[in-house]
């Protein structure tokens, strides 16, 4: 791995020109962000790319940039792009010398490595920024994305915490972020003042809101607990990690991993992808963009939420959320995420992308990105996904054979 590692770093730098083609997610716009420090380092300007999905014709719309850095996609298209440096941690379906892709060493693109993790190991530098990625794509932090974290620690780029995991600890005020955590307090905010009521809870000061860091810490090991428990209730000593445990607070921002994640990833939902590279190469100003980005991508999350309520359908092997018109092809797989942990069967979220159908799936007791693979095998479309996450694209006419064979060998 070294040689190829040091041959992609030379390719890197011997660049004059460079475009870097990346997905719109999280991983993708993180990976972005390391690869253009790289080379910005050396004086390079560099352009940059933002896709949803790198399909024939995003293919032939890029195909004679000539130097082209593809990043968070492109593994099995190493054929037909040859000039092209790809740097993606996806299931390969065959071997390209031009394509750095950790499953070429034996190790697990899907829960080992992301790509904004092999950014990194070949930069040799912003482990921080490599773990919006490793979080984005919902990766543990084991392999490769283990040493990012160890070495941002060591850095002290990384401050270790133990306290609640709730979205919005710093950046929204105490009630908000308690109205996207639990599910009847989105359907009934009025429930979250009385929560807070009861436990003795400030939520102002004067006529400003305060966030959950602002509270007394007396305040805060009571809300604390009542969270704990609530969760408790709701969902199980399973679940407990996904609201209270080790939180990793990214001191280039100030701000909490899963928090700065979930900024990136919504500047990429909302087509400014831009912005996010900027916030990860630590432009503050940016990140007041990307909180109003943040919000306007919340609202249209919690529009799909209510959808849920009332259109979630069980299709026997999975549930099935139909935001067609309703929910955007890029909040679609995020509305479903904040679902999956309350089922135990996985997600489907479908919506419109243009005139075809993006469809994403999370679970947790299957290997989501191979189930789809497979299920690729039998229609067409175009699609993938790590342990936990995946998606695809579909012409309209192929959706409802792609839920059918799903539906077969989720029901095995």
């Amino acid at each position: 791995m070294n040689s190829l590692l040091n041959k992609i770093r030379k390719r890197l730098a011997a660049l004059e020109s460079p475009t870097i083609i990346h997905h719109y997610d999280a991983d993708g716009i993180s990976s972005a962000a390391i690869i253009e420090l790289f080379l910005e380092k050396m004086g390079k300007k560099v352009e940059k790319i933002s896709l949803k999905v790198l399909d024939n014709e995003n293919l032939s719309k890029i195909k004679d940039i000539p130097e082209k850095v593809i990043v968070d996609f492109g593994t099995n298209v190493g054929d037909q792009l040859p000039d092209a440096i790809i740097i993606d941690h996806h299931t390969p379906q065959a071997q390209y010398p031009n394509v750095f892709n950790p499953h070429y060493f034996g190790i697990d693109g899907s829960r080992e490595a992301s790509t904004s993790s092999l950014a990194a190991l070949i930069t040799g530098e912003n482990e921080d920024i490599a773990l919006i990625g490793i979080t984005g794509d919902r990766q543990p932090f084991v392999g490769i994305n283990k040493q990012h974290l160890d070495q941002a620690i060591e850095k002290g780029l990384v401050e270790v915490i133990e306290d609640i995991k709730l979205f919005g600890r710093r950046s929204r005020p105490v009630h908000v972020m308690l109205t996207y955590a639990f599910p009847d307090f989105l359907q009934s905010p009025k429930q979250v003042h009385a929560f807070l009521k009861r436990l003795n809870i400030r939520v102002k000061e004067g006529v400003r809101w305060l966030t959950y860091e602002e509270l007394s810490l007396e305040e805060k090991v009571r809300l604390a607990s009542a969270i704990v428990e609530k969760a408790l209730y709701m969902w199980g000593i399973e679940k407990i990690d996904e609201v209270y445990g080790t939180n990793y607070i990214l001191r280039r921002w100030s701000y909490d991993l899963k928090e700065i994640t979930t900024i990136v990833n919504a500047t990429g939902r909302q087509g400014k992808s831009e912005v996010g590279i900027a916030i990860c190469k630590g432009d503050l100003k940016a990140l007041q963009e990307g909180l109003r980005l943040l919000k306007k991508h919340q609202r249209e999350v919690a529009k799909g939420l209510r959808l849920a309520e009332n259109e979630l359908e069980d299709m026997g092997g999975f549930y099935l959320l139909d935001g067609r018109g309703k929910v955007s092809d890029g909040v679609i797989g995020v509305v479903i995420s904040i679902l999956e942990r309350d089922y135990d069967r996985p997600l489907v979220g479908i919506a419109y992308d243009g005139e075809r159908i993006k469809l994403s799936m999370r679970g947790s007791n299957i290997h989501v990105g191979k189930v789809i693979e497979e299920v690729l095998k039998e229609v067409d479309g175009i699609g993938g996904g790590h342990e936990r996450a995946g998606g695809a694209h579909l012409e309209q006419e192929d959706l409802e054979r792609f839920l059918e064979v799903l539906n077969k060998k989720l029901r095995k």
